[in-house]
């Protein structure tokens, strides 16, 4: 993604969408690849920059949510000078990071996560055998691909935890669930999930165990309670709290280990 400057995106959404106007970044930006609004036609275009197999993967997932009507965007597929991006038109309804820079209320948050954990139930129902993508079928290769360059401490950790997402048995599930990736009406009460490049086959405890972990709610038995009264699956609990207790164990003592980890290299070079 490094040679998507914002000067090469917005030339490229102009040559895509000619008499694109106001091409921006969103609140919210996105973690892993840029993304751009961009006002066409008196409509605002969702375009976000990716490689080409993982936008190939997220079409496919894209018809197969429209089709079992799970809201979802719809998504088209662009390129310029060998640079992909997929588009979709704006959703205009805040993410659930933004409610929560503006002061929501708790009730608001956990009625948020439910309606979220209902569509999640939605993705698992799709029969995999409709899945079938070229490549990134599984979550785990996309977790693989944003962290094959990192050799920190963290990252090695979070490709251990990518190797638990392919074990066992494994069902079609957004495995992002945060924030950032929940669009939320307060009004209506309506979510919607964005972000397809985590929807892929995956373990179901790492996939929980990831919203638990970025949720701002901390009554996690309560939201595993309604995901297992939603989905009728029973989670595995305990691994789940005792990989919680181990990933909140290094986020807190991060500067410890950087600092281990650093004077390591430095004695083995």
């Amino acid at each position: 993604m490094s040679n998507y400057v914002p000067p090469f995106c917005e030339y490229a959404i102009g040559h895509v969408y000619h008499g694109a106007k106001n091409i921006r970044c969103p609140n919210v930006p996105g973690m892993v690849a840029p993304v751009f609004l961009a006002d066409v036609n008196n409509k605002t275009i969702v375009c976000k920059f990716s490689d080409e197999a993982i936008i190939k993967k997220n079409l496919i997932i894209s018809d197969l949510m429209n089709e079992y009507q799970i809201p979802a965007p719809k998504l088209k597929m662009h390129s310029y000078r060998g640079a992909w991006f997929e588009a979709y038109e704006y959703i205009p309804i805040k993410t659930l990071q933004e409610h929560i820079e503006d002061g929501i209320s708790e009730q608001h948050l956990m009625n948020a996560y439910a309606q979220a954990i209902k569509i999640q139930n939605k993705i698992s129902q799709i029969p995999i055998s409709d899945f079938l993508p070229t490549k990134y079928r599984y979550h785990a290769e996309i977790l693989a691909m944003h962290l094959q360059s990192s050799q920190s401490p963290f990252a090695m950790y979070k490709r251990f935890l990518a190797r638990n997402a392919m074990a066992g048995h494994q069902i079609l599930l957004h495995c992002d669930i945060h924030p950032k990736n929940i669009l939320y009406s307060p009004e209506t009460g309506h979510v919607f999930l964005i972000d397809l490049d985590a929807v892929g086959l995956c373990n179901e405890t790492f996939s929980v165990l990831k919203m638990l972990y970025q949720s701002p709610l901390k009554n996690h038995d309560e939201l595993m309670n309604i995901y297992e009264a939603e989905t009728g699956r029973q989670l595995h609990r305990h691994a789940i709290k005792l990989s919680l207790n181990t990933v909140h164990t290094i986020h807190n003592h991060r500067g410890t280990i950087l600092q281990l980890y650093t004077k390591i290299q430095s004695l083995t070079k």
